[in-house]
């Protein structure tokens, strides 16, 4: 099963930081964030531009996971200023938004910096069968809840 889904992907960048995935299989994006330590804050801002850039070149998919699991765990201004145009991106472009994390600290601190989330649009959580499932699923074609003045 590991080997067809790693066969259904196309890897599309790819630095000691992070590796950004197209899974063609189920029309959906995955971007890890390696356990690699930052040694220079002004490469890894470069590689969050260079990834959004490719994330606008993609927004036809069904969704994103974005897998921070063995990612350092980091509370400072300077990363989450040097992440903080990425999550934007990440947010508006995509109909389907999980964070995958690796404890429920994680959980917490991805929507603390993230703020209100829509829960239709954005899944924040430690199972990674979810965090797949939610990406994945096809937007729903209901229309917009009548409003009532």
């Amino acid at each position: 099963m590991e080997a067809q889904t790693a066969r259904s992907r196309v890897v599309l960048y790819a630095t000691k930081h992070w590796s950004f995935e197209l899974d063609v299989v189920h029309n959906m994006l995955l971007l890890r964030r390696s356990s690699e330590l930052i040694g220079s804050m002004d490469e890894f801002v470069h590689q969050t531009v260079e990834i959004a850039k490719l994330m606008e070149d993609n927004i036809d998919v069904r969704g994103i996971v974005v897998d921070m699991r063995s990612a350092k765990s980091r509370q400072d201004m300077n990363y989450e200023m040097a992440t903080r145009g990425l999550r934007q991106t990440t947010y508006s472009l995509f109909r389907r938004v999980a964070v995958l994390c690796s404890t429920a600290a994680g959980v917490l601190q991805v929507r603390r910096l993230s703020g209100p989330l829509d829960s239709e649009r954005h899944l924040v959580t430690t199972n990674e069968a979810d965090a797949f499932a939610f990406a994945s699923v096809r937007q729903s074609t209901r229309p917009p809840p009548h409003i009532v003045e």
